[in-house]
C-alpha cells in the first residue's frame, strides 16, 4: 500500500519505488530486455540531482549541481561545467604536480605524449575524410509547416528535403533502419522511456513563445540508429543523445510525420542496447485551440487576462514537449517552469522550490509517480483564488480565477474532502500524491480532465453560487467531482494499455462516481437515477449496426481515438460494472447498500487489481482474472461476451403452449439495420458467440415484489419451469440492472400496463425501464405503439413522483414529438397530428407538475426540485399557454432586476422566454452577456437555442460562430439548436454546410476528425427523411478531412431507424392520440415524494 509522503526522506525513498515499478509488457519487450546497466542519472535518484535544463541566464544555472551534469548531459550547463573544471585545474594541477616524485613525473610525462599523438592521428583522420561524404549529413532540423526556427537561443533550423533521412550510411541494417522508415501510429519497442527532466518557459503575454529543453532518459532496447518518438506543432532546434558508448555528445538529425504526430531523431551511427539521455531543445506558439499547452483568457477588473494551461488527454502531450505519447509508455517526470514574477502555478505535484530574476521566476516541482504522459498537467496564471482543506495526509484545494471569489469553491472543496476518504477505504490503497489541486479553467473543451493530483474543470462544473445555482447544478458539480477523482485510482493508478481498453477509465469512473456522490450527498439519491442517465443512454447508443464493443481492436488514428470517448465506453462501460456487482453481490432493489461492505466480492477483486497493477497498465481480461481469483467465479468466461461483442441481447418472453410455462429466448437488438428478431438462430456454441451473451436475468412477481430471483443464461433458450398469469405477473430484469431488454407478450405488456398506475406494485425506475423497452421495440416493429402508450398513460395516476420514471418519459415524448414533426415537414403523409399530441403528452406532465407544485417551498426533498424543471422544460415543449405567460412576465422583472427567479426554475422559464419571440430573446441575450456566474451564462445559452421563429434560429446561429461564445461551447450550441425543433435541425444542419471553415475556426481547428464527426452525428441522428442520408455521405465526402466511417455510419443509421419508426408506428400513434387527447387529465391527489 502506497502512502503519501510523510517527510522529505520518506518521499524519496517512496518516489524511488515509484520510478522502478514494473509496467505490463503484453504489446512492449518483456521487462528482460531492460539494459542492465545504470547511470548515475537513472531513476531513483534523490531529485536533487537530477538534470533541471533551464532555459534562462547562465547564472540562473550555476547551483551545486552544475559541475556534476553539465559534462554528462552536454547542454546548457556545459559552458558552467567547463569554467569550474578549468578553474578546478588551474587552482590544484601545480601543487599535485609539485608533490609527486621525480619517477612519477617521467611516467606522467610519457603518458601525456603517448595520448597526445594518438589525438592527433585521429584528427588528421577526421579531416581526411572527403567533402562529398559530409555534405551528405547535416546537422538542420525539419519544422513541421508553418513553424520557425527561432527562439531558446540555438542556431536557425534549415528544412531538409528528407532525401536521405530513409537511408543509413552506416553498416549497421536491421531495425536501426527499419525505425528511419517508421510510419505506423504506435511507437516501435525499440527504445523505452525512465524519466524526463523538463523544463518550459511559459508567457502570459504576446508573442506566447514557449521554450523548452527535455532531458529523456530511456533504455534502448534494440541495435539502431533512429529514435521515434511524438511531437507535433513545434520547432526543434536541436537534439543530442549521451550513452555509456559515446565520450561525449552526439547529434541527431530531426524528422517529423506531421500525420502522426512523430518525429524521426537520427544519429550518424547505429547504437548498441544501452542507455541513453536524450536532449532535446524546442519552441512553438501557445495556441487558444484548447488543447496541449494552450492559453484561456478571462475578464479581470476590466482587463483582458490571460491563463497558460494543458489539455493532453488522449493525444496532445506531445504538443507541449516531445515525449513518448502513449499510455503504456510511462515514466516518472522532474519538471521545472519559468513564469512571470508572482504567478500561480501549479502542477501535478507540489513545489519543491522557486527562484526569482530579472522579473521571471523558475519554480520547481517534486517528481512525480511513474505516470502516462497523458495526465501531466500544469496551470499558469497572474493569480488564482482557492480555497483548502488537508484530508489525512493530502491537502485538497479548489482553484478559480479571482472574479469568483472564495465562496463558490466552498461546495466542491466538501465534496472532495468527503470522497477522498472514502475511496481510500472502499479502494484499500491511499491516494499516493501529497496535494489534489481542483481548478476551474474559462476555457475548457471537455467537462473535466482527471490529472494527476491536479484535475482541471469547466467552471460550469467546479464552481456553485448559493442563490445562483440550482438542485441539479449541485448534483452535477458532485457527479463530475465523484468521476475525477475516481479516475485518480481508474486511469491514473492503473490506466489502460492502449486506448483499445479506453473502457476501463471511463466506464469505471461513470459506474463510481454514482458511489461517490451518493456518499457524500445522499439527498440527491443518484443510485436511483443511474438507469435514466447512463443505463437508457448506452442502450440508445448501442442498438445501431455500427456500434463496437467495449474493448475495440485496431485503433490506429487520432480520430479513431478521439471517437472512443462515447457512450459505449463511458455509459455501457458503468452499467456492465452495475450488472456484475450486482449479481455477484446480489442486492436486487436494495440500491443503497454500503459501498465499502467488505464482504462485497466485487470490491474485492477490485483492490486485487489495483494493487497488482498499481503504477502500470492493465487490459480488459486482466480485470476479469482478478475478479475470478478473489470471487472464485469465472468472471473471464461470463464477460468475454461483453466485452469483445458490440451490441446487447433482448430477452422475449414466450410460453410453452403444453404447461403454459415461461421461456425465454436470448436474441441480438438491432436497429437502423435492422435485425429480424425472428429470425431462426442456432443455439449458443460458446460463450462468445457473435449472437449470444452470458445474461444474469432476474425477475420479481407481483405477489412478492421483494423478493428477486436469478437465472443465468447462456444458451439462445431458458425455461423457467414456472407459469404465467395476469394476476400475479412475472417481470424481469428486476431493478434495471441488467443490460439488456425484455420483450413480453402481449398480454404481459397488457397486465404490466395497468399495474404501472400503481407506485407500489411497479417500482419507478421499472416503470422507466418498461417505456425504454417499449419505445425501443416499437422502433423495430417488435410491439405496437400501443404497448408504448398504454405505459405513458398511466403515469399520471401514480401517487409518487420520483426522476427515473420522468426523466424517461421526457426523453420519449419529445423524441415522439420530433419525429412528427419530421414528417409534418417531409410533407409526404396526410397523417397530422402534431396538435393533438401535444395536447395529450402536455396533459401527462400537468399532473405530477400540480403535485408537486410550480413554486419551490423551503426545505422540500432535492428530488422534488430537481423533478420540478424537469416536468416545466417538458412542458415548453408541448405548448403549455399558462406556463408561458407566467415565465415570460418574470424573466422581464428579472432582467430589470426587480424581481428573482429561482435558481431551479431558471432554466425553463428562460426557454419560454426565449421563444416568446424578439422582445423575450433580446432579454435573455442581454443576460447571457451580462453574467459573471458561468452557470447562469449556460442557462442563457440553452434557452437561445430553443427559439422556434426561423430568424430568431439564424440569430442563435450566426452568435454561436461570434466572439460573444467560447468556443467551448460553440458545439453544444449547435447541438442544442438541432435538438430543438424539426426547423431548428434544418436550419443547423444547412448552417454547418454553408459554414464549414467558420465553425472549424472558431473550434480552433480542432474540428477535423472525430470531434467535428461527433458533431455531425449529434446534429443529424434526429432527421428521419431518407434523403438526409445521402446528404450526411455527401458532406463526407466535401469534407474527407473530418469522416470517421464509424461515425458516420451511426448518423446514417440513426436517420434510417427513425424513417423505419415513422412507417411502423406513425397511423397507429395518431389514431390514439386522436381518441385520446381531449380526454380530461387524471386528478392530482398525491402530494410531493
Amino acid at each position: 500500500m502506497m502512502k503519501p509522503h510523510e517527510s522529505e526522506d520518506e518521499e524519496e525513498r517512496t518516489q524511488d519505488e515509484m520510478g522502478t515499478s514494473p509496467r505490463s509488457t503484453s504489446t512492449r519487450p518483456p521487462p528482460s530486455r531492460r539494459s542492465t546497466r545504470t547511470f548515475e542519472t537513472e531513476t531513483g535518484v534523490p531529485e536533487g540531482e537530477r538534470t533541471a535544463w533551464n532555459d534562462v541566464e547562465d547564472a540562473n544555472r550555476e547551483d551545486e549541481n552544475a559541475g556534476e551534469r553539465g559534462w554528462l548531459l552536454g547542454g546548457p550547463d556545459a559552458r558552467v561545467t567547463l569554467r569550474n573544471w578549468t578553474k578546478y585545474a588551474c587552482e590544484t594541477v601545480p601543487a599535485w604536480w609539485s608533490s609527486r616524485t621525480k619517477h612519477t613525473r617521467k611516467v606522467v610525462k610519457t603518458i601525456v605524449a603517448s595520448f597526445s599523438i594518438a589525438l592527433l592521428l585521429v584528427l588528421l583522420l577526421s579531416w581526411a575524410v572527403p567533402e562529398a561524404e559530409q555534405g551528405q549529413q547535416t546537422d538542420a532540423h525539419e519544422n513541421p509547416p508553418g513553424q520557425t526556427g527561432e527562439g531558446n537561443g540555438a542556431d536557425p533550423t534549415q528544412t531538409e528535403d528528407g532525401g536521405s533521412q530513409g537511408q543509413s550510411t552506416s553498416d549497421g541494417g536491421g531495425m536501426g533502419d527499419a525505425l528511419c522508415n517508421w510510419d505506423q501510429y504506435t511507437l516501435p519497442d525499440a527504445v523505452l522511456p525512465r524519466h524526463y527532466d523538463l523544463h518550459l518557459n511559459v508567457p502570459l503575454q504576446e508573442s506566447w513563445l514557449v521554450s523548452g529543453n527535455v532531458v529523456i532518459h530511456v533504455d534502448v532496447l534494440s541495435f539502431t540508429r533512429c529514435f521515434v518518438l511524438h511531437a507535433a506543432d513545434m520547432n526543434i532546434t536541436s537534439a543530442y543523445v549521451q550513452t555509456e558508448q559515446t565520450a561525449g555528445l552526439d547529434r541527431m538529425t530531426a524528422k517529423f510525420n506531421e500525420d502522426i504526430g512523430q518525429v524521426m531523431l537520427e544519429l550518424d551511427a547505429p547504437l548498441n542496447p544501452t542507455q541513453a539521455l536524450l536532449n532535446i531543445h524546442f519552441n512553438y506558439v501557445m495556441k487558444d485551440d484548447l488543447r496541449g499547452l494552450y492559453r484561456s483568457n478571462y475578464q479581470q477588473g476590466g482587463k483582458t487576462m490571460a491563463m497558460a494551461t494543458t489539455q493532453f488527454e488522449s493525444v496532445d502531450a506531445r504538443r507541449a514537449f516531445p515525449c513518448f505519447d502513449e499510455p503504456a509508455l510511462k515514466a516518472t517526470f522532474n519538471v521545472s517552469l519559468t513564469v512571470p514574477e508572482g504567478s500561480a502555478t501549479l502542477f501535478n505535484t507540489a513545489e519543491a522550490s522557486r527562484t526569482s530574476m530579472e522579473g521571471k521566476s523558475v519554480r520547481r516541482f517534486k517528481q512525480t509517480p511513474t505516470m502516462s504522459t497523458y495526465l501531466l498537467a500544469m496551470v499558469v496564471a497572474r493569480d488564482l483564488v482557492h480555497v483548502e482543506k488537508k484530508v489525512g495526509k493530502c491537502t485538497l484545494s479548489v482553484w478559480a480565477v479571482p472574479k469568483h471569489g472564495k465562496k463558490p469553491l466552498e461546495y466542491a472543496l466538501d465534496t472532495a474532502a468527503s470522497i477522498l476518504p472514502h475511496y481510500e477505504d472502499m479502494f484499500g490503497i491511499d491516494f499516493p500524491l501529497e496535494k489534489l489541486d481542483l481548478v476551474a479553467i474559462p476555457d475548457f473543451s471537455a467537462g473535466a480532465m482527471e490529472n494527476w493530483g491536479l484535475i482541471t474543470y469547466r467552471e460550469t462544473d467546479l464552481l456553485v453560487r448559493e442563490g445562483n445555482s440550482s438542485t441539479i447544478d449541485y448534483q452535477n458539480v458532485a457527479f463530475i467531482i465523484a468521476h475525477e477523482m475516481a479516475h485518480q485510482w481508474f486511469g491514473n493508478l492503473v490506466t489502460m494499455e492502449w486506448w483499445d481498453d479506453l473502457w476501463l477509465n471511463e466506464g469505471f469512473a461513470s459506474y463510481i462516481e454514482y458511489v461517490g456522490a451518493n456518499f457524500a450527498h445522499p439527498e440527491f439519491r443518484v443510485m436511483e437515477q443511474f438507469f435514466p442517465m447512463t443505463t437508457a443512454v448506452a442502450l440508445k447508443a448501442d442498438s445501431l449496426p455500427s456500434t463496437h464493443p467495449i474493448h475495440m481492436d485496431n485503433v490506429t488514428s487520432d480520430p479513431l481515438v478521439e471517437s472512443l470517448f462515447d457512450d459505449i465506453s463511458y455509459s455501457k462501460g458503468a452499467a456492465l460494472i452495475r450488472m456484475l456487482r450486482t449479481y455477484l453481490f446480489k442486492f436486487g432493489h436494495a440500491l443503497h447498500w454500503d459501498e465499502g461492505e467488505k464482504g462485497d466480492p466485487f470490491l474485492r477483486g477490485v483492490r486485487q487489481y489495483l494493487k497488482k497493477y498499481k503504477l502500470s497498465n492493465a487490459r480488459t481480461e486482466q480485470l476479469w482474472d482478478s475478479l475470478s481469483e478473489e470471487t472464485g467465479h469465472p468472471v473471464g468466461e461470463w464477460m468475454e461476451s461483453w466485452s469483445t461483442q458490440k451490441g446487447y441481447p433482448i430477452v422475449s418472453m414466450t410460453t410453452d403452449k403444453a404447461t403454459g410455462n415461461i421461456q425465454l429466448i436470448q436474441t441480438p437488438f438491432q436497429v437502423g439495420g435492422v435485425f429480424n428478431p425472428s429470425s431462426t438462430l442456432s443455439n449458443c456454441s460458446s460463450a462468445a458467440d457473435s449472437l449470444c451473451w452470458w445474461i444474469p436475468v432476474s425477475w420479481q412477481r407481483k405477489s412478492t415484489p421483494k423478493q428477486i430471483s436469478w437465472s443465468i443464461m447462456k444458451n439462445r433458450t431458458l425455461g423457467l419451469g414456472i407459469s404465467y398469469n395476469c394476476s400475479d405477473w412475472i417481470m424481469f430484469n428486476a431493478g434495471q440492472t441488467g443490460f439488456y431488454r425484455v420483450a413480453y407478450t402481449g398480454s404481459a405488456w397488457h397486465c404490466l400496463g395497468e399495474s404501472a398506475k400503481s407506485s407500489t406494485e411497479i417500482a419507478a425506475v421499472d416503470l422507466a425501464g418498461l417505456i425504454d423497452d417499449a419505445d425501443a421495440l416499437s422502433t423495430v416493429g417488435q410491439v405496437s405503439v400501443a404497448s408504448l402508450t398504454k405505459l405513458l398513460d398511466a403515469l399520471p395516476y401514480r401517487k409518487e413522483d420520483s426522476i427515473p420514471e420522468w426523466t424517461i418519459a421526457s426523453v420519449v415524448t419529445r423524441k415522439l414529438l420530433s419525429l412528427l414533426e419530421e414528417a409534418d415537414d417531409a410533407g409526404d403523409s396526410t397523417l397530422e397530428c402534431t396538435g393533438t399530441f401535444k395536447t395529450w403528452a402536455a396533459n401527462i406532465f400537468k399532473a405530477p407538475l400540480a403535485r408537486v407544485g410550480e413554486s419551490p417551498v423551503q426545505e422540500e426533498p432535492d428530488v422534488v426540485s430537481m423533478l420540478r424543471p424537469l416536468l416545466i422544460e417538458t412542458l415548453t415543449h408541448f405548448g403549455d399557454p399558462e406556463i408561458s405567460l407566467n415565465a415570460l412576465a418574470l424573466v422581464s422583472q428579472y432582467a430589470n432586476g426587480s424581481e428573482p427567479i429561482d435558481p431551479g426554475l431558471r432554466s425553463p422559464y428562460f426557454v419560454l422566454a426565449a421563444r416568446s419571440g424578439t422582445s423575450g430573446y433580446d432579454k435573455l441575450e442581454q443576460i447571457y452577456l451580462d453574467a459573471e456566474d458561468p452557470q447562469e451564462k449556460s442557462r442563457a445559452l440553452h434557452a437561445l437555442a430553443q427559439v422556434q421563429d426561423p430568424a430568431l434560429i439564424d440569430r442563435t446561429l450566426s452568435f454561436a460562430v461570434g466572439p460573444s461564445v467560447r468556443s467551448q461551447d460553440t458545439p453544444h450550441l449547435l447541438e442544442a439548436i438541432a435538438r430543438s425543433s424539426s426547423m431548428g435541425r434544418l436550419r443547423t444542419w444547412d448552417f454547418l454546410k454553408n459554414n464549414y471553415d467558420t465553425v472549424v475556426e472558431k473550434k480552433g481547428g480542432v474540428a477535423a476528425g472525430g470531434s467535428m464527426a461527433s458533431l455531425v452525428l449529434r446534429i443529424a441522428r434526429g432527421f428521419a427523411t431518407v434523403d438526409m442520408i445521402s446528404e450526411i455521405s455527401n458532406f463526407f465526402d466535401a469534407h474527407p478531412e473530418a469522416r470517421v466511417v464509424r461515425l458516420e455510419q451511426q448518423a446514417r443509421e440513426s436517420v434510417l431507424a427513425n424513417s423505419e419508426w415513422l412507417k411502423r408506428n406513425h397511423a397507429g400513434l395518431c389514431a390514439f392520440v386522436d381518441r385520446v387527447a381531449p380526454a380530461d387529465s387524471p386528478s392530482a391527489e398525491a402530494g410531493p415524494p
